[in-house]
């Protein structure tokens, strides 16, 4: 049995150690003061027993050494005594301890966060309370005063009251319009009648009714068709006569006729055939309007220009 077994000592504390012949090379730990060595190929020390680790000597070792602590890593052999004869076993590797859960009554949860939920509950409300006025301001107040503005929640049985200077410039322009319609070669009531236009579109969304796609057709006609050269604007003209079309929802052949010369004085003899085409559909029976469309199918077909002063 001796001659399977190594003898040795340790290298830290002397103390006498053996093991099994097939230990050679690994690493082993000391009993007695857990110094970490190498076991040699062979005995180097005469075989003899090895006693045992008394309590005494237990209580000699250097602070914090063990059999399991010092210079033991995870994987050591650890020799240990037992009856008088060294044996073995693996050191597990270590593992990190994990703490005890401590179960945390009400008030000791209270007492340790109360300051984090009572202020999450501040900034939640004070969320809450900005969130529900904005959408309040928004829905109720705000919209309130933009339709008390625009004139609606009125009763029916309460007569809008009429605007003096609304009156003032309707009126100024029914007395331009008469005096023009009956000297339309007249360049002082011309720029009188285009005066009076122009301080009416001013104001034209205060213009209620039908008064007001009238305004707009009238100024876009005289713009677009005076015979007074200066005082011609097509591209303005255009856009009061597309202003007027849409608030009729171009069910007006009239208007319609408008926009068709407005789009002729601003060069577009093929946009003005098919309005005019349009114009038409409404009123298949009235001849102006079919004078009106021959006239600009003949423009369109000679490629682009304005049509002959009237």
């Amino acid at each position: 049995m001796h001659d399977q077994r190594i003898f040795f000592e340790c290298d830290e504390c002397g103390r006498p150690l053996e093991c099994p012949q097939p230990w050679a090379g690994r690493q082993v730990c000391c009993p007695s003061c857990g110094h970490s060595g190498t076991i040699p190929p062979e005995s180097t020390v005469a075989g003899r027993r090895v006693p045992q680790v008394t309590p005494s000597e237990a209580m000699r070792r250097p602070a914090g050494v063990d059999s399991t602590a010092g210079g033991a890593r995870p994987g050591d052999i650890v020799l240990s005594s037992a009856d008088g004869f060294v044996t073995e076993h693996s050191l597990p590797a270590r593992s990190a301890r994990r703490p005890e859960k401590q179960t945390l009554t009400f008030r000791q949860f209270w007492a340790r966060y109360k300051v984090f939920i009572v202020g999450g509950i501040i900034v939640v409300g004070a969320l809450a309370w900005w969130g529900s006025w904005k959408w309040y301001y928004r829905n109720y107040v705000r919209a309130e005063a933009i339709m008390k503005n625009r004139g609606y929640g009125r009763k029916l049985d309460q007569p809008l009251v009429p605007n003096p200077e609304i009156t003032r410039l309707i009126g100024q322009v029914d007395v331009a319009e008469s005096r023009q319609f009956a000297a339309p070669e007249d360049v002082g009531l011309t720029m009188e009648l285009a005066a009076a236009y122009d301080a009416a579109l001013k104001e034209i969304g205060h213009i209620r009714g039908p008064r007001a796609a009238a305004i707009l057709n009238n100024a876009a006609w005289l713009l677009s068709t005076t015979p007074h050269l200066g005082l011609r604007d097509p591209g303005r003209a255009l856009k009061l006569a597309e202003s007027a079309v849409v608030q009729t929802c171009r069910k007006n052949a009239g208007y319609l006729d408008t926009l068709a010369h407005a789009l002729a004085a601003s060069g577009r003899p093929a946009e003005a055939l098919e309005v005019a085409r349009e114009a038409l559909a409404l009123k298949p029976d009235d001849q102006y309007l079919k004078e009106r469309e021959r006239e600009f199918s003949d423009v369109a077909g000679t490629g682009p220009g304005h049509p002959a002063d009237e």
